[in-house]
């Protein structure tokens, strides 16, 4: 959840354009929010502010960041302030890969929880997961591959890069016809999470 947060800081400066007036409105302090900025500028490798004596410049980055993912942090605002006035019965039939659901999507639905939202959770392949959502078995799925099934629509949610890793061992006998561009470690998870093109979050229509 660290990401998301730092992201929400993040939305806060980039539209009121100041530390001070973010750190306000976020009911934080100065320096927490000035952490939090340089935590998330750290991830993903690239400078989101210019600091001048006359305040803070957006970078171009942050102008990139900002359009993908500003209408993501609504979205969850919006559904924290639902969830915090209303109460909720029944539950939702959830399905998806175990890493994604546990790391990203269970902990963002925990107010809907705590107002009385219940959640059943599928783990499966995408294929099962697919045909559970023409059987009507589970109402909501996240999959990393495309569906063209007919009654079933789906939103881009997220962008995931995959690496080969190997050991040095194992890395020295693969040829190398170009040399591999370097990055900071841990720069390449939070601009994913901002992209949003690659994994779906998919339901029946």
């Amino acid at each position: 959840m660290g990401y998301l947060m730092y992201l929400h800081t993040f939305v806060a400066v980039y539209r009121s354009g100041s530390i001070t007036k973010a750190s306000k409105y976020l009911n934080l302090s100065q320096p927490a929010v000035s952490g939090q900025i340089r935590m998330l500028e750290t991830q993903i490798g690239r400078d989101l502010f210019t600091r001048t004596s006359r305040g803070i410049i957006p970078t171009a980055a942050a102008h990139e960041l900002a359009r993908s993912s500003g209408p993501h942090i609504d979205a969850l605002e919006l559904l924290g302030e639902t969830a915090q006035i209303s109460d909720y019965e029944g539950t939702v039939r959830l399905g998806g890969p175990i890493e994604f659901l546990t790391e990203r999507v269970l902990p963002s639905l925990s107010p809907l929880i705590r107002n009385g939202l219940g959640f059943r959770v599928t783990v499966a392949s995408p294929d099962k997961l697919i045909d559970q959502l023409s059987k009507h078995t589970i109402d909501l799925a996240v999959t990393g591959v495309k569906i063209t099934k007919s009654g079933i629509s789906y939103d881009l949610l997220y962008d995931e890069k995959l690496v080969l890793v190997a050991s040095p061992y194992w890395a020295n006998l693969l040829p190398r016809q170009a040399e591999p561009e370097r990055k900071p470690f841990g720069a390449s998870s939070t601009a994913r999470l901002c992209r949003g093109s690659a994994l779906d979050i998919r339901f029946l229509g």
